[in-house]
């Protein structure tokens, strides 16, 4: 008899589906409160990031942007403007704030 092995991947996908199943009989969890966070995104010498793309990666949810070859996406994105400005909206946290060329 040959014996089937199941790969990580597989495996952690059964654990979040059985913690998702767990939880689902239990009411809507509470909305955490959303703000706007705005400010002027600047690049390294001093000038602002002119009509880039600011991106907010929730810090308290799984694994920073930049570890490994892990890639994320954004929980919230905002456009700059021509001088740098944005406003980003998000639920209440703590956030790792990046920024690129459009």
């Amino acid at each position: 008899m040959k014996r089937i092995r199941c790969n990580c991947i597989c495996g952690i996908l059964v654990l979040m589906f059985t913690v998702a199943m767990a939880g689902a009989d239990q009411g809507q969890p509470a909305q955490k409160a959303a703000g706007t966070l705005t400010g002027q995104f600047l690049v390294e010498d001093g000038k602002p990031l002119p009509k880039g793309v600011v991106v907010l990666f929730n810090a308290g949810a799984w694994l920073a942007p930049d570890v490994g070859t892990t890639r994320r996406l954004p929980d919230s994105v905002a456009k700059a403007d021509a001088e740098g400005l944005f406003a980003a909206k998000a639920p209440a946290g703590k956030y790792y704030l990046a920024g690129r060329p459009a």
